[in-house]
């Protein structure tokens, strides 16, 4: 059995499928991922939280968010010397808009695949995501 082969095909393929949509609108996955992670935060968080939740490395997070406060989406605000916060601009939340229905969208496609089997495969591939993250930090 080759599950993880598989997991990581269907993974890339996912990602280029929605990829090719928010490149149309000028983001990439990852840079959509961290406006709806602001958005969903009241529109501001911290770039060290945004490393934890959507599993980048430090440098791939700043070229991203980079690019986000270069297209006007985000601003980054002094909290005190040492921190800033990241900020969702009101150009950024109308483009959250057009991100959450390409998503929506995406997962409807899913949904319609999966039908009956979908809360399995999602029940499992939270559990083998929480396992390799706990493998992760315990390195």
């Amino acid at each position: 059995m080759e599950i993880g082969k598989e997991i990581v095909c269907v993974s890339h393929l996912l990602k280029r499928n929605v990829d090719r949509i928010t490149l149309e609108h000028g983001l990439n996955v990852s840079q959509s991922r961290i406006l709806l992670y602001l958005h969903d935060h009241n529109g501001m968080a911290y770039q060290r939280k945004l490393e934890e939740v959507v599993h980048l490395r430090r440098s791939s997070i700043t070229s991203h968010l980079q690019k986000l406060e270069k297209d006007g989406f985000i601003e980054r605000r002094n909290v005190d010397a040492k921190h800033k916060c990241l900020v969702l601009t009101k150009t950024g939340e109308l483009k959250v808009k057009e991100i959450q229905q390409i998503f929506e969208e995406s997962e409807r496609r899913i949904e319609l695949i999966m039908q009956d089997d979908g809360d399995k495969l999602m029940e499992l591939l939270v559990k083998l995501k929480n396992v390799l993250i706990k493998e992760e930090s315990d390195v």
